[in-house]
């Protein structure tokens, strides 16, 4: 390769990891800044289309660009990589045009964008130190290889997974939050199963040296422990089936404003980390006041759902009078159900902070 096009390469090569890194703490910055609607108000269904058709241009060129450098014609290079710092830059600026469509599916182009430049800006700076090591040509193109797959793997999973809108979005991380919430059931289900075994050598036979590093091996509940775990699990309970209630008779169905999903998501969020929280204030030795007062978190944050759905108009108050087709969104035997449910929850706290 001749100085001149080795110098080409080089400038276009810094440009196109520039880009990258311009448009990563574009990204980053946009997380703190209030969205900004477009003047020019595209469709939400325009944007999306936009983003995707962004991601395939670079899927297409990252691959171009492998072509060209595993055939040694770095000249040819100069073009793939400055349509690669080009598209970089307006798949940042794709980025806030979700402002449009709503908060969450924002949050979800941003950080699926933010993995694929991470992925870009790696395959491209890896060029700068090829030459610094001393690799055979079939090591340098077997290295490639496995760069450009990495890209193309990441625009091939967010392409399949992406929300088609912003209910959609606020649905996946829905059901992320659900899923929380079956972890903290299923860790406090193994608590009080290994308590209640008959195995008293057990801790002893799967000591794997941590034990010392964390400070002595997590010993098992004692019988007044396994009572209080049992208490919390069946809070747990009750709160998953409310969640899951909500998902499917709320948030699945027609909505009609995207600022009401948003509210009752950041709920659900704080409502899955209450119950992250409380499960692990369980291992022995327990402080019952600790667990008492995350037992009343999520009676707090219980309510916050109660109370958004009855200001939403979609849940009626107890004492107000329930028509016989129910609320506009939800039947009277599901309005019912949930009154049922927030009850049950609160007698189960109650219960708690009682003993």
């Amino acid at each position: 390769m001749s100085s001149t096009a080795e110098n080409d390469f080089k400038a276009a090569l810094q440009q196109a990891i520039f880009s990258c890194a311009t448009s990563l703490d574009t990204l980053k910055a946009s997380r703190t800044q209030t969205p900004q609607i477009p003047e020019d108000k595209p469709s939400p269904e325009n944007v999306r289309s936009d983003f995707i058709s962004i991601l395939t241009l670079l899927y297409a060129r990252s691959t171009s660009l492998t072509l060209v450098l595993n055939a040694g014609s770095y000249p040819a290079a100069r073009e793939p990589l400055t349509e690669i710092a080009r598209d970089v830059s307006r798949l940042a600026h794709c980025v806030g045009l979700f402002s449009i469509s709503g908060p969450t599916i924002q949050s979800e182009a941003t950080w699926a964008a933010e993995e694929v430049l991470d992925c870009i800006q790696t395959f491209l700076i890896s060029f700068t130190r090829s030459k610094a090591t001393e690799t055979s040509p079939e090591e340098s193109k077997a290295a490639l290889m496995l760069r450009v797959g990495s890209i193309h793997n990441t625009i091939d999973r967010i392409k399949t997974s992406f929300s088609v809108d912003n209910r959609a979005a606020v649905i996946k991380r829905w059901q992320s939050d659900s899923s929380h919430l079956d972890d903290a059931m299923r860790e406090v289900k193994e608590m009080i199963e290994e308590a209640e075994s008959d195995n008293p050598g057990k801790d002893e036979d799967l000591d794997d040296g941590w034990g010392e590093i964390l400070d002595g091996p997590e010993s098992k509940l004692a019988a007044h422990e396994v009572e209080v775990a049992k208490k919390v699990m069946l809070i747990l309970r009750m709160v998953a089936l409310l969640h899951k209630r909500i998902l499917s008779r709320i948030i699945t169905p027609s909505f009609d404003s995207s600022i009401e999903l948003e509210q009752l998501l950041m709920l659900s969020t704080s409502l899955a980390a209450g119950t992250d929280d409380i499960a692990a204030s369980l291992w022995s030795p327990q402080d019952p006041q600790q667990i008492a007062s995350r037992a009343t978190a999520i009676q707090k944050k219980t309510q916050g759902l109660r109370d958004r759905l009855n200001s939403f108009g979609i849940l009626p108050l107890e004492t107000q009078e329930i028509e016989h087709d129910g609320s506009p969104h939800i039947n009277k035997k599901d309005i019912e159900w949930f009154h049922m449910c927030f009850a049950q929850i609160d007698k189960a706290i109650k219960n708690i902070n009682n003993s």
